[in-house]
């Protein structure tokens, strides 16, 4: 896939989607779609982890399943995004 990036002179993955499909309707729809599949995925893997950490921290904390998930969401945004600090952790934890 490098060698690909690399050849083709391009830097992002919009970019080579429209090197690969051109620039007309077919290239204009590729990254799209391409981003809202990265997005459903995305909302599918931070949902799949606050469901099942929930229910990995509950037996740990000696909770509920359901507020220890509630709970998970702030850590994982903490493990994905590095400026949320403790105001957002308290805000979502409270929402």
């Amino acid at each position: 896939m490098g060698k690909w990036n690399r050849r083709g002179q391009v830097m992002t993955l919009a970019e080579s989607m429209h090197l690969r499909f051109g620039v007309g309707r077919e290239g204009n729809i590729a990254p799209i779609v391409s981003a809202v599949a990265a997005i459903i995925l995305t909302i599918g893997s931070i949902s799949y982890f606050a469901i099942a950490g929930g229910k990995f921290l509950g037996e740990f904390i000696a909770v509920d399943a359901r507020l220890a998930s509630i709970l998970a969401v702030p850590l994982l945004l903490r493990w994905y995004w590095w400026r949320f600090n403790g105001y957002g952790f308290a805000t979502v934890a409270l929402a």
